[in-house]
């Protein structure tokens, strides 16, 4: 055990005799009172890639991804076994915090010896009730869940939060809840192992294909762990730092190559942030093709926020590269959020170091967004117009902002976003590209989320307690059933 528990001086009531902490009372004649017993919660499961003995296991309560000395951490022996002694506030945690397992090297993998490399892996909050007979195993397969729902965090904008937020938070859980069962049905599609399998000992249970799928997780979280590393020394001032090495991508469909490794690195910085896809070389280290590339900026801009988003991407082998720019800027009126985005014209390139994508504004698309909480109930209303309709060119000298923050009004935006139907049941008469409204309803035990669509249909997720939920489908909001398909 790593951490010594110092529990602070029990505070009894004056009218006994004596206190926990030394002292008494008037009454000499009365018998010492004994100190309230402190419950220690035991949970226990197994470090795996192999069985890991001398790894670290630890809680992250916080949420910040390091190491506390305040956080419970155990060393895993022999067969990759672990168990935590928590306190009652920190049992209450376990289902709202990710364990992590530092794997040093000289640890010791009972199937490929001693560990040369060093990197880590982890479990993500369960976000259901854990009972003491349940073993929590940490492996690649639950690492990669995590980096996983990581990632479509990062893509969200919604950062990761701590226990304390989270359990007192039902509207995050859930969100988080819905995309850990997202990425539960990615894994099972990519790797070909049942969801089960995820979370349990591939090992005792003699699952092959599991333990395969594993294997290759690990040579990529080693190789991950290495680049981070080097990030962390070239971006010192960033706030966080998370690097993924897979095999699979989406954007490199040319690739025929089922072998290939490639490495997704997001860089947070106070104001910005970064991410990078490549196809890696051999080595694991060097690149051998960017698959996309995107930069992000928020400026304070007119009493709002102006945010600068550029995109590079290749989907052929990189014998082309599309480069787009896209700006948005937030302002927040009474409780409401009114948002405008223009796209750039995007242009081609070659090569990714052609990319030439400085420019923003003057695309030939634009979005208009407006959003508010009522209670407990979230509204959200998103409209896209293209240039070949008549409102594109209101609020024309609207784009290419960065500039114009002291030539523009942020009144006569809002004033033009008021306008618009953006209210649930309002009719929408304007003549737009498209349309999407949202309900979001916290006011009941568990969600309800409502959305509609310009094409008349309709769909209504209703959440249970553990977060899964039930969809149904309809053409008029009144009439329901499930969807198909």
């Amino acid at each position: 055990m790593q951490k010594s528990k110092n529990f602070p001086c029990l505070i009894i009531p004056t009218v006994l005799l004596m206190t926990a902490c030394g002292g008494g009372s008037s009454n000499k004649n009365a018998a010492p009172q004994a100190p309230s017993p402190i419950t220690t919660h035991i949970v226990s499961g197994k470090v795996i890639d192999g069985y890991v003995s001398g790894a670290k296991v630890w809680l992250d309560i916080n949420g910040d991804k390091e190491h506390n000395s305040s956080e419970p951490s155990a060393v895993s022996g022999d067969a990759g076994s672990y168990t935590l002694e928590l306190n009652s506030q920190e049992r209450e945690c376990l289902a709202y915090a990710t364990l992590y397992v530092d794997v040093p090297v000289g640890a010791i993998d009972e199937d490929l010896g001693e560990v040369t490399e060093a990197y880590q892996m982890s479990k993500p909050p369960s976000l259901a009730p854990i009972s003491d007979a349940d073993l929590l195993h940490i492996s690649p397969l639950t690492t990669v869940l995590w980096q996983q729902l990581e990632n479509k965090i990062t893509a969200s904008k919604q950062p990761v939060q701590s226990c304390e937020t989270l359990k007192k938070n039902y509207s995050l859980r859930t969100e988080l809840a819905t995309e850990i069962d997202a990425v539960i049905r990615n894994l099972v599609s990519h790797y070909n192992i049942s969801a089960e399998a995820i979370y349990a000992d591939f090992i005792a249970t003699d699952d092959a294909v599991s333990y395969q799928a594993a294997q290759g997780i690990v040579t990529g979280l080693k190789a991950a762990y290495s680049h981070k590393v080097a990030l962390e020394t070239q971006y010192s001032n960033a706030t966080e730092i998370r690097v993924t090495i897979y095999q699979k991508e989406f954007y490199d469909r040319v690739n025929d190559s089922l072998n290939a490794w490639y490495r997704n690195s997001v860089i947070f910085m106070p104001n910005s942030f970064k991410s990078k896809t490549v196809r890696l070389n051999d080595d694991l280290a060097s690149t051998d093709l960017i698959i996309y590339d995107r930069e992000e900026s928020d400026l304070a801009w007119n009493g709002g926020t102006l945010s600068l988003q550029k995109d590079i991407y290749t989907s052929d082998g990189g014998k082309e590269y599309l480069c787009l720019n896209t700006e948005t800027a937030t302002f927040t009126e009474n409780g409401t959020d009114y948002q405008l985005s223009n796209n750039s014209p995007y242009t081609t390139s070659t090569s990714f170091e052609a990319c030439d994508n400085k420019a923003f504004g003057k695309g030939d698309v634009k979005y208009y967004s407006v959003s508010y909480r009522e209670a407990s109930i979230h509204y959200g209303a998103y409209f896209t117009v293209t240039h070949a309709l008549a409102e594109f060119d209101t609020l024309s000298h609207w784009q290419s902002l960065a500039d114009k923050a002291n030539n523009l009004d942020s009144a006569e935006l809002i004033a033009h976003l008021e306008q618009l139907p953006y209210r649930f049941d309002e009719e929408v008469v304007i003549d737009v590209t498209s349309w999407h409204k949202r309900i979001t309803d916290d006011t009941k035990a568990t969600r309800v989320q409502t959305d509609k669509y310009s094409d008349g249909s309709w769909v209504r997720k209703t959440y249970k307690a553990d977060y899964t939920y039930t969809q149904e489908c309809s053409n008029d909001g009144v009439n329901w059933q499930s969807c198909s398909g």
